[in-house]
């Protein structure tokens, strides 16, 4: 009994005198565990940053991969995309083979520095990332950037509002030639995302290809990775807000064939209200696209509908004149004529200009 109470009593001691020492072992080791991880991590003395990697003097193959994250909007008028973007550039690295899992800053390795050729303002995200490459196995190096910006980009509006568009963002490493770099396709690492934040758009597709291009502004032949998005506009809005209105501005024209042909000033008042109302749709329009040197299928809709309204204020002055010469039964039968054959050639014009381009 006496000894089972002396033991008791000095347990606490025991475990006082242990925890230090259990303190102690734990953070040596730690640091022993840091100190080798830092030593893992190390570039090799030898490494030189302007020396690629290559084997056998061939060129150094750089992956790229291209991620939309989402479409922010579409600008007509000044060519340009909106986007918000990821790229992905990997290469393999065989003097940092046994440094898998290390991430060290791109101004210590040879990295190579991708520039975007039509970009016209973009800015980086990812700062605490877009400084570092990884190591993973093999000596595969994986750089990871996000940008969002906007991209130049040409637009072929003839066919407007029922366009197609196909949006091309060109990337380079402008600091090697192709027999130095060449820009491989990633294609499992490039993709859409589902769910974009654009109205007015459907993006449906992208596609990833290399060529060799030369660029004038350095003198030398680089390769080139052209993504291309692949949309098409959503034509609801202008059929709905512009066209089906303007069918209703022009068919108001239509109402000078009922009215009796000696009430010409009304005929004319009515005319000249939907010729300006039509005038007023076509500026409307205009606003949202740039000085294009040739006509959209917009524009000839436009053009083909004030051109029938002033042709139906034309026949109001041919049978009115009709009318003041005792010529009334001539002018009733235009005027019967008129009635069909201004819808026919309306609706006719409309579906040869959107069938024909």
């Amino acid at each position: 009994m006496t000894v089972a109470m002396s033991d008791a009593r000095s347990l606490p001691r025991r475990i006082r005198a242990a925890i230090p020492a259990s303190f102690t072992l734990i953070l040596a080791l730690l640091l022993a565990l840091t100190g080798l991880a830092a030593r893992a991590c190390e570039i090799p003395a030898d490494y030189l940053t302007g020396v690629r990697p290559s084997v056998d003097g061939a060129p150094t193959e750089v992956s790229l991969g291209f991620g939309v994250a989402d479409v922010l909007g579409v600008d007509d008028v000044n060519q340009q995309l909106e986007l918000d973007f990821f790229v992905r550039l990997t290469w393999i690295e065989p003097r940092l083979v046994n440094q898998i899992g290390c991430r060290f800053p791109i101004s210590e390795l040879w990295f190579p520095e991708i520039y975007i050729l039509n970009s016209s303002r973009l800015t980086e995200k990812r700062r605490n990332a877009r400084n570092y490459v990884s190591v993973e196995d093999g000596g595969t190096m994986v750089y990871v950037n996000r940008y969002i910006g906007e991209i130049s980009s040409y637009h072929n509006l003839r066919r407007f509002p029922f366009d197609h568009q196909t949006f091309e963002i060109e990337i380079s490493i402008p600091q090697a030639s192709t027999a130095e770099v060449q820009i491989t396709p990633d294609y499992e690492r490039t993709w859409l995302e589902d769910k974009l934040n654009i109205e007015g758009w459907d993006f449906h597709s992208i596609a990833l290809e290399t060529e060799n291009r030369f660029l004038p502004q350095i003198h030398r032949e680089v390769s080139v990775g052209l993504i291309r998005l692949e949309a098409d506009r959503n034509s609801e809005y202008y059929v709905y807000r512009i066209l089906l209105l303007l069918i209703i501005v022009v068919a108001m024209s239509w109402v000078v064939f009922w009215v009796p042909a000696e009430r010409y000033e009304f005929q004319i008042g009515i005319c000249a209200t939907a010729l300006l109302t039509a005038i007023a749709f076509n500026f409307s329009v205009a606003s949202s696209l740039p000085p294009v040197g040739y006509l959209t299928v917009m524009d000839r809709l436009m053009i083909w509908a004030v051109l029938l309204i002033f042709l139906a204020t034309a026949e109001a002055l041919l049978t009115s004149q009709l009318v003041l010469r005792d010529r009334e039964d001539l002018a009733l039968a235009i005027d019967r004529h008129a009635r069909y054959l201004f819808p026919v050639l309306f609706f006719g014009g409309w579906l040869l200009t959107i069938a024909a381009l």
